[in-house]
């Protein structure tokens, strides 16, 4: 490789150190230009089709990614820049080249939750480089042969590995590095990929702790790193560790919403550990805190709850159901959150007072505020709680609501869990047990994508279940 001419060599290394066998003609042409070569298309096609010639690269009949024949040519190609000081000053450049790129040309869809948490500090022109956090919920980390040029997770990825490769010898702004290791560990979270979360929010945190007081110059970043950490803590099943960050979020919030998602990630956990009793009473103390759940008088309360849901409900047609506003208001989508995950473990209690105040509630904030991304759930749970007070004509309908709501604003990160709950208990008596299991197996798939995984075992146990309630027979696996 070496002995290759100026303009395959910069090629070649631009190709290896975007940490991929595989890559797209036109991201190449872009970072190639950014470095100061500047090649028409047509150009750059000719070298790499030289380059197949070769043997080096390999490119099927039509397609414009172009991947490395082997490893060990890769492993060439990263060794054409020179060890020590030079090649950590190219992994720095490559880092910027890449992270400019994913933020001018190849910006994600917006639909990761991580795209409304906003730092409160940071230098100028730091902020401006920091990673747009977007994710269309669907890709692997690095998974090179299935990236497309419009999926394009893969450069944030990769321009961060390449400043947390260097960011001891190039004399890296820790501000900088915080933040990065922090948007690509909530992207990964958003994944369900909690161990690669992890050790980017362990670098992040390690930069943070290089800031002075960083939960007095430094509050939004802090504790949305805090956060984020004991979530994913969580989420891994270490639940000690978990409790120990939660808690340093709970001593330093300024506000009493900004604990919000923390105490919701803790009544999960409690949840998990199959606690459900104290995940129950500490979600209700937090939600009487918040003044959205009353202390006495529950049944008057959902005696009038539901005469006004019911009402509401025969009054309003699906279409203007659809049409309410999004719930734009922080502190009552986490209202909602807290709402769902108490009539959740209400459920798993036999607490079926708790289950209507919580279910109830979160339908009466749908019609009050717009939908939220728990609005499809809190139909679910409605349908479910007609299916078994014998209303099934109006289960049928707000399942049927549910599947619109679902259709017509999309949340994947509850659409799992609601399709489950009006498939198990209104569709499965209403449909063909076909339909029935495919419901079950798409909604498997879905909680799957997005790193649901609770949700997505939960459905494949209901398909399991149903079909052997149904007598169908096992398959012998293949």
């Amino acid at each position: 490789l070496s002995k290759s001419n100026g303009l395959l060599q910069s090629v070649l290394k631009v190709a290896a150190y975007t940490n991929r066998s595989t890559i797209h003609i036109d991201i190449l042409q872009k970072l190639l230009g950014m470095d100061g070569t500047l090649l028409h298309i047509d150009e750059l096609c000719t070298v790499m089709d030289q380059a197949v010639v070769q043997g080096l690269f390999q490119n099927s009949m039509g397609s414009q990614e172009y991947s490395f024949v082997h490893d060990r040519i890769q492993q060439a190609a990263l060794q054409l820049v020179p060890e020590g000081r030079q090649r950590d000053q190219y992994k720095y450049s490559m880092g910027h080249r890449l992270l400019k790129l994913a933020r001018i040309g190849h910006r994600l869809h917006s639909s990761d939750p991580a795209n409304n948490n906003n730092s409160n500090g940071g230098k100028k022109g730091h902020q401006d480089a920091s990673v747009s956090n977007g994710s269309d919920g669907t890709g692997r980390l690095h998974d090179a042969n299935k990236k497309t040029r419009n999926d394009s997770s893969w450069l944030w990825y990769a321009a961060v590995d390449h400043f947390n490769a260097t960011q001891h010898t190039m004399n890296h702004d820790p501000f900088f590095i915080t933040r990065l290791n922090l948007q690509v560990g909530e992207k990964a979270s958003y994944l369900g990929a909690y161990e690669t979360a992890s050790t980017y929010l362990q670098n992040s945190m390690m930069n943070l702790m290089k800031l002075n007081d960083p939960w007095k110059n430094h509050y939004g970043l802090t504790l949305r790193l805090y956060r984020t950490i004991a979530q994913v803590e969580f989420c891994q099943g270490h639940f000690e560790i978990g409790n120990g960050i939660a808690n340093k979020v709970l001593a330093h919030g300024r506000e009493f919403e900004d604990k919000l998602p923390t105490y919701l990630s803790l009544t999960s956990a409690l949840g998990r550990e199959e606690a459900h009793e104290d995940a129950l009473q500490l979600n209700r103390k937090v939600l009487i805190q918040l003044g959205s759940y009353p202390q006495r008088f529950l049944l008057p309360r959902v005696a009038r709850d539901l005469a006004f849901v019911k009402r509401y409900f025969s009054k309003h047609s699906h279409d203007q159901i659809l049409q309410l506003p999004r719930m734009k208001n922080k502190t009552h989508e986490q209202e909602m959150g807290l709402l769902n995950e108490l009539s959740t473990q209400a459920v798993y209690c036999d607490d079926m007072i708790h289950f209507l105040v919580a279910m109830l509630r979160m339908v009466r904030l749908t019609i009050k505020h717009g939908h939220s991304s728990f609005s499809a759930i809190a139909f679910a749970k409605y349908s479910m709680f007609l299916g078994n007070v014998n209303s099934q004509k109006m289960a049928i309908e707000i399942g049927k609501l549910t599947e619109r709501t679902l259709a017509e604003r999309p949340c994947k990160t509850t659409e799992a869990i609601s399709i489950f709950g009006v498939t198990h208990w209104v569709d499965a008596w209403n449909t063909t047990h076909e339909q029935t299991l495919n419901s079950y197996k798409r909604a498997h798939k879905i909680g799957m994508r997005v790193g649901d995984i609770d949700s997505a075992f939960v459905n494949s146990f209901g398909a399991i279940h149903h079909a052997h309630g149904c007598g169908y027979p096992l398959i012998p696996l293949e």
